[in-house]
């Protein structure tokens, strides 16, 4: 039986750039897009995706409940489902409602980093490579069929900003080639190696706060990971939360006490746990994105570890 009836569940930029790519290669058969409203959140793109239905005539939906999702999709009895940005876990029930399943985007090479905050994750370990998959959800974590995946490698100087730019456009690019394959039930797929599967907990803003303790690549993996759109790793000062925004390791042994302020001037050195410094170049303090050197003004500070 052939595919005539899909519907995207899709948040966020990522979402919505992997609706365009569906939308142009078969408009026909996409009947309906759900999302959810978080536009309290400053990734959203919920009024982007509004208008690209509105302005194609699309059915457009908000469901944020699970109750919700599973009442539209009973209601759509879609052939096949698209996920990406959805972050409630789609149970058994509303699994069962696609024919053809329920094809989702998880960011890290599966079966490694199933769970959540995968990416953020991936960086802060210092993979050297990461990546998308392109798989089938299932009543497990993660843990459905891999239709493709799509990797590229962690340069020293990348942010996950740098990553996500770069993994977006990979998938734009790969699931227009892909997606007519799907649409045919041509495109190839592969069982995770469930042996080889490691798994990730959520995280939540205040986990980022930094421990000087650590080594230096370690601590400027813990930045790199998290800079905007992120909630930012962090550490107090004067009674504030200060998010490092950019930063640098610095190639020559620093010793010293971890968390103390050693040097300033063109970043500030702070020292870290394997005596080496990390430099922090921009930070944002009271709401506003300052140079570290207007914050962090005395070689006598010493940050908490």
């Amino acid at each position: 039986m052939s595919i005539d009836n899909v519907v995207c569940l899709v948040s966020k930029a990522p979402g919505l750039n992997s609706l365009e790519v569906i939308h142009g290669n078969s408009s026909d058969s996409l009947r309906a897009v759900i999302t959810l409203d978080d536009r309290s959140d400053v990734r959203s793109c919920f009024t982007q995706i509004e208008n690209f239905c509105f302005e194609r005539q699309l059915d457009f939906r908000v469901c944020n409940t699970r109750k919700e999702t599973y009442e539209a999709l009973l209601e759509l009895r879609p052939d096949l489902c698209f996920v990406y940005g959805w972050y409630s876990i789609l149970d058994k029930q509303t699994l069962e409602l696609a024919r053809d399943g329920f094809i989702g985007v998880h960011p890290s090479v599966l079966p490694k980093y199933r769970g959540g905050a995968s990416l953020v994750w991936s960086m802060i370990k210092g993979e050297p490579e990461v990546g998308l998959s392109i798989f089938y959800l299932s009543e497990g974590l993660d843990d459905g069929d891999v239709i493709h995946q799509i990797k590229t490698k962690v340069m020293h100087e990348d942010t996950i900003a740098t990553i996500l730019d770069r993994l977006q456009m990979q998938l734009a690019h790969e699931l227009m080639i892909l997606w007519p394959k799907i649409m045919l039930k041509t495109a190839p797929v592969v069982a995770q190696d469930h042996a080889a599967a490691t798994y990730c907990a959520q995280r939540y803003p205040e986990d980022g706060e930094i421990d000087w303790k650590n080594a230096a690549s370690a601590v400027y993996d813990f930045v790199r990971a998290q800079v905007p759109p992120y909630p930012g790793a962090f550490f107090e000062f004067n009674g504030e939360q200060v998010i490092v925004t950019r930063a640098r390791t610095f190639e020559f042994p620093y010793v010293g006490k971890p968390g103390q302020v050693a040097r300033i001037g063109n970043g500030v050195y702070v020292i870290c746990g394997d005596d080496r410094a990390i430099i922090l170049d921009d930070l944002i303090y009271k709401g506003e994105c300052l140079s570290a050197s207007s914050v962090l003004r005395s070689i006598k500070i010493r940050l908490s570890c």
